[in-house]
């Protein structure tokens, strides 16, 4: 989908963490200002931990890296942008066949200022998460579109059911250590 380097632009501009999802690729990119070196050497190397939050059309993904990137989220909506496309919904379909299968979640920190990659890293989810994970997706292909506007007011609805990162925690459906 994208070629990365660490050094290089990001390919579009972000703002905020972004999750992109082809079908094939599972991508995280996680975009912030002022990135301090003890969150640079926490995305790089700290214990990464994820959590799913599956609420009508919003996939929320909750993440954190050691202690000094503290958890955060990042929602998907596979309809959006056009980003979906047929081969896409084919390739979930193989991946809800195998029991193992084990999503490779590429990760990417941004410093959201310049839009240049400041750290790669790549790992595993477990076989458990991965499954919940794609019965989420799968169930947002199933439901069909969700106008851009619509996505936005229910997410916004969210924040309003579950203010922080850790009432979002707590209705988990899955959670996970990367590379576990």
């Amino acid at each position: 989908m994208f070629a990365l380097r660490r050094g290089h632009n990001f390919p579009m501009a972000l703002r905020c963490p972004t999750y992109f999802w082809t079908g094939a690729e599972h991508i995280l990119a996680i975009a912030m200002p002022n990135i301090s070196n003890m969150e640079q050497l926490a995305f790089d190397a700290g214990d990464a931990e994820f959590a799913l939050h599956v609420d009508g059309p919003v996939i929320s993904l909750l993440y954190r890296f050691g202690v000094d990137l503290p958890w955060s989220d990042s929602q998907l909506n596979v309809w959006n942008g056009g980003r979906l496309e047929r081969e896409s919904a084919n390739a979930i379909q193989l991946t809800r066949l195998q029991a193992n299968h084990r999503i490779v979640l590429s990760l990417v920190l941004v410093e959201s200022r310049t839009n240049k990659i400041t750290g790669l890293r790549a790992l595993t989810l477990s076989p458990l998460f991965t499954q919940a994970f794609v019965k989420a997706l799968q169930q947002q292909i199933n439901a069909g579109p969700v106008s851009d506007d619509a996505f936005f007011q229910h997410s916004l609805d969210i924040y309003r059911r579950f203010p922080t990162t850790a009432d979002l925690l707590r209705v988990a459906v899955a959670r996970t250590i990367g590379g576990a």
